[in-house]
Formats: structure tokens, C-alpha cells, sequence
């Protein structure tokens, strides 16, 4: 069996769909490169640039490797990569080769595609349909008007948590032999950092010590604002309360949550550090006192599990997969409720047994979700997807 794979995310900066590609593939590498035999080739499609991962990840890969077809398809000349590959990327899989082709996500699923490509999607979340205010208009007017395609088209269809795929058969409950619940990983360099690395990073992005932490886009879903609300409670309520560092690129309607410090004063207590990369995340997270995700919605979530990997106890929502990825390992809150966000943070703070116990339960959890299984999964949907393609075309002969 041939895979195709497009790796286009991973060149541009669309957040944690990028991470998902990235991840999915370098595992699907390093599966093969150690010597087993997961396919019988491999094409990654991939935009204006590869990613600066994959000519390394390429090079465990010469004669006799367990992986010998690995090739990388350049299929995006020019303008945007998801409309390309909407529209021209259908008719190039079947000269390639592939037989189940993989989309990390709705944009950019092909709109035509060769009789015998098997076709997999993968839905994260269903923020336009279920929380439309939350997304631009062209935004959600392209993903409403693709996602009906895509499920009436898709082989198989893969979500993130069981959460997503309640949501998708709510809106789809035509789709229910088609969907796949693949849990996402954790990459094994978030671990708790080292004392020094921390240092380091705080010295580097003028932090104090000991912060409460949020990581993430800043948008109206995070429940930014309603969170800032909790933590001016708590500062009412005990001065000696840790600053609030908030790392993230600015995401669509990211004024109010601004405005919000200043209505709130609490200008000296709140920190933007802006984009932090990958590779400061870990100590990033480690210095913190606690993680706090009070999201109103959320896909997946990854920063929840990288912060348990990295030992820092954490506070999220009670809504949508939240739950379902923090376990008994997380500070569930109502995240409507800033008093429930308030009191929660003033527990880890002060409760110092739970907030050990959280911790404790966090490096547990997390080292229950791996790439590697997440890859191995995928591989099976992909098994499913090309059987379930070649019934289909022999009941239509």
C-alpha cells in the first residue's frame, strides 16, 4: 500500500494542525526507519518549502531501508495551498502512485481524485458549526461549505477525541461507520527542564517566578477574558498572588482580551510574552506554578498534556474533550463561571497535596498518549480506508 500525506501545515504557521502533520509524519518515518515494514511507500506532499525537519527525517532512508520508496511531491507552485490542493492536487495522486491519500485537515481535501485513491480526513474540531461566533465569516462560510463534502466523500473520517466525534455525528449521523477516534501524542522532549534551562528562559523573556501560565492562541474561545476576570478576583482577595504570563500569537479578535487587562488594571500583573517556540516550551511550562486552559471548546488540546508531561499541574474546562484528555489529572472548572476559575486557581495555589497530586498524576497520564501510537492508529484507519474503497468500487462494477 502507497500513502500520500500532505505536509503542507507544517511550512506555514496554521498552529496545531502543523504540529499534527509534522508529528504524524515524523513518526510514520521513524516507524520505518527502525526497521519495520509499515507500507510500501510513502509521499509527502508539501508547499513553496519543505519543513526543516523532513531532509533530516529523509536521510535514515537509502538502499535496502525498511521504508525504500520515500519521495517528497512538491504540488504547490504558488498562492494558497489549500485551494490548490482542492482543486489540483486530485488528479496528480493517481500519477504518483498512492493509494490512500491523507488530508490533516478539511481544507485542502481534495475536490477530485483518481478511481482508486482511498481518501482520509482528519476533523479536529467543529468550532464554525457549534460556536460560529468565535471564527471570521469567510472562515466559517469555506468550512461549512467543505465539511459536507468531505464527510459525503471520505473514506474514513479521523477526529481527535471522542468529544469531536459526538459533535460530528450530531451534525452527521450518516458518517458513523466512517469515523475514527486517533488520540494526538506527546513529543518526548517536554519533560520537566532542567533548573538552569528555566532560569535561562525567564533571564531571556524577563519573566518572574513561580507564574501562572496560559499557552495558546489569543482568541474568544480560549476564554481569555473571563479568566482574566478570575485572576483580578483573586488579586482583590490576596495580593501575594503569582503574575500571570500569557504566551500565544495573537489570533482573531485578540483586542478585547487587551483591553481587558487595562479595564481590570492590572496592567503590572499580566504579562504578553508573545510567540514562544517549540523548543522553549518545555522550560517554559516547567517554571510554571500552574498551567490554566479554561477553553470554552477545544478539539484535542495538546498544551494540556506537553504541561502534565512537563510535571506542572493543571487546570482546564469541564466542556468538550477537556474531560476527556485531562482525565483525573487535571483542576476541572466551569468556564463560564469566573468565581469556579477563581477558586480553582486559589486551590493549586494554596493546596499544596493537590497540587502535588495533580502533578503526579499528570506525568502519568501523559505518558499514556505517544506519536507512536497515534501513528500506529492512523495506519490501521489507512488498512480500513483502502478496503473499504475496493468494496465500494467492486459493488459499482
Amino acid at each position: 500500500m502507497h500513502i500520500g500525506l500532505d505536509v503542507t501545515a507544517c511550512t506555514s504557521a496554521d498552529g496545531g494542525i502543523g504540529r499534527y502533520a509534522e508529528e504524524l509524519a515524523r513518526a510514520l518515518l521513524g516507524r520505518a526507519s527502525a526497521g519495520e515494514h509499515i507500507v510500501d511507500g510513502l509521499v509527502l506532499f508539501t508547499g513553496d518549502q519543505h519543513p526543516p525537519w523532513l531532509s533530516q527525517s529523509l536521510q535514515a532512508f537509502g538502499p535496502g531501508s525498511a521504508l525504500p520508496h520515500v519521495r517528497v511531491e512538491r504540488y504547490v507552485p504558488r498562492g494558497h495551498a489549500a485551494l490548490w490542493a482542492n482543486l489540483f492536487l486530485g488528479p496528480r495522486l493517481a500519477r504518483t502512485g498512492v493509494q490512500v491519500f491523507h488530508s490533516p485537515d478539511t481544507l485542502g481535501f481534495p475536490f477530485t481524485s483518481g478511481r482508486r485513491v482511498a481518501l482520509v480526513a482528519t476533523i479536529h474540531d467543529l468550532i464554525p458549526w457549534i460556536f460560529p461566533k468565535f471564527v471570521t465569516q469567510r472562515h466559517r462560510w469555506i468550512r461549512c461549505a467543505i465539511l459536507p463534502f468531505v464527510v459525503r466523500r471520505a473514506d474514513r473520517l479521523i477526529v481527535d477525541s471522542q468529544a469531536t466525534a459526538r459533535d460530528l455525528l450530531e451534525l452527521f449521523p450518516e458518517a458513523r461507520d466512517k469515523v475514527r477516534v486517533v488520540y494526538l501524542g506527546v513529543d518526548p522532549r517536554f519533560a520537566p527542564a532542567p533548573t538552569e534551562e528555566v532560569a535561562a528562559l525567564r533571564s531571556r523573556l524577563g519573566l518572574p517566578s513561580g507564574y501562572l501560565l496560559y499557552v495558546g492562541v489569543l482568541s474568544p474561545r480560549k476564554n481569555l477574558e473571563r479568566l482574566l476576570e478570575a485572576y483580578a478576583i483573586l488579586r482583590r482577595a490576596q495580593t501575594h498572588i503569582p503574575p500571570l504570563v500569557i504566551a500565544g500569537k495573537r489570533g482573531w479578535l485578540w483586542e478585547p482580551i487587551i483591553r481587558k487587562v487595562s479595564d481590570l488594571r492590572l496592567e503590572t500583573h499580566v504579562t504578553f510574552c508573545g510567540f514562544v517556540p517549540d523548543d522553549d516550551l518545555p522550560a517554559l511550562l516547567t517554571g510554571a506554578a500552574a498551567f490554566l486552559v479554561p477553553s470554552l471548546y477545544e478539539g484535542f488540546c495538546l498544551p494540556v498534556l506537553e504541561a502534565m508531561a512537563c510535571g506542572t499541574p493543571v487546570l482546564t474546562s469541564n466542556r468538550s474533550s477537556l474531560p476527556e484528555v485531562g482525565g483525573d489529572a487535571a483542576l476541572l472548572v466551569d468556564p463560564e463561571d469566573p468565581g469556579a476559575i477563581a477558586e480553582g486557581i486559589r486551590r493549586l495555589l494554596d493546596d499544596t497535596a493537590s497540587r502535588n497530586d495533580l502533578a503526579r498524576r499528570g506525568l502519568k497520564r501523559a505518558r499514556a498518549f505517544s506519536w507512536e501510537a497515534t501513528a500506529r492508529r492512523t495506519l490501521a484507519v489507512y488498512h480500513e480506508a483502502a478496503d473499504q474503497h475496493q468494496v465500494v468500487r467492486l459493488n459499482r462494477l
